[in-house]
């Protein structure tokens, strides 16, 4: 079986009728034995990091890219193509999908449905280290401050935070903040 072959059971459903007390039957003779399997070319419509959505959520609603490049300023003469925020957010998914070295970049650009819901789509291994030698020490420390900011924001720490939320004991029910 190749690699990211796309798997297909052929599950038509089972046409056999039982009648109750006419014996035992074992469940995979009912249905005319086992199922078969299709192996086939890999369907560039799946991913395997499709957990990136919930990723990608989570980054649009804590406003991570906005808050890091607030925090570490222009990397960059021009206001075009990947910001500090942009790279350091696509850097951190690319981890999460389980990539190790700048060059697991180039194999999530390559993932196009992985792409589609990628909170960064697009970035590349070399784009990413040539804009990450653009970063000055206090631009590094800076990071903090943005992860902060983004921390603050999803604990709730600031005003109207996300995890303001309703905790249900039993009858009693009490606010969380």
């Amino acid at each position: 079986m190749a690699i990211g072959a796309a798997l297909a059971w052929d599950d038509g459903g089972c046409e056999v009728t039982i009648i109750p007390g006419e014996g035992t039957y074992l469940v995979g003779s009912l249905c005319g034995g086992r199922r078969k399997v299709w192996v086939g070319a890999p369907d560039p419509t799946l991913t395997s990091v499709s957990g990136m959505a919930a990723v990608t959520e989570l980054v649009e609603r804590l406003g991570v890219v906005a808050s890091l490049d607030a925090a570490v300023g222009p990397i960059k003469q021009r206001d075009r193509g990947f910001g500090a925020g942009e790279v350091l957010v696509g850097l951190a998914a690319a981890q999460v999908a389980g990539e190790d070295f700048l060059a697991g970049l180039d194999r999530q650009r390559g993932d196009v449905a992985g792409q589609v819901i990628a909170p960064v789509s697009g970035l590349s291994s070399t784009t990413a280290a040539g804009l990450a030698r653009r970063f000055t020490d206090p631009q590094w420390i800076a990071v903090e401050t943005g992860v902060a900011r983004v921390t603050e924001r999803g604990a709730g720490c600031g005003a109207g935070g996300a995890a303001d939320t309703v905790v249900q004991h039993g009858d009693d029910r009490s606010r969380r903040q």
